[in-house]
């Protein structure tokens, strides 16, 4: 996919040649353009009295050869992994769109944590 955007300096999972802060990998799930930068593809975040809600669109490309994971922590040390599959599951909800991007929304309880923090992570599965 990468190497189909000519005049990168970076093709790497992990590069950012456009310098939006998005990994290459992430502009893939998330649609984008690696040599474009555009922080409307990043994820969404909704604090609720109970929970974090985090939101994104996911290429239907990408559902089968990447991985997803959502991580949650408290302290920005210690995080805890949420698997995004193909379908919903548990605190994750998924609503296919056809041939347009899937539309994911992941549902942290808060209890009693004042200080709550998320992140997409991609990963390469090929």
């Amino acid at each position: 996919w990468v190497n189909g955007f000519p005049g990168l300096s970076n093709y790497s999972e992990n590069g950012d040649p456009d310098r939006d802060g998005i990994s290459n990998i992430l502009e893939y799930i998330l649609g984008g353009n690696p040599g474009i930068g555009n922080l409307s593809i990043v994820p969404t975040q909704v604090l609720t009295a109970t929970n974090l809600e985090l939101s994104f669109k996911r290429t239907d490309l990408s559902e089968g050869n990447s991985d997803q994971i959502v991580q949650w922590s408290t302290d920005l040390e210690n995080w805890n992994d949420i698997p995004i599959g193909a379908t919903s599951a548990g605190s994750v909800t998924i609503t296919e769109n056809g041939a347009s991007d899937d539309d994911v929304k992941v549902t942290i309880p808060r209890g009693a944590n004042t200080k709550i923090f998320a992140r997409l992570m991609g990963i390469d599965s090929n």
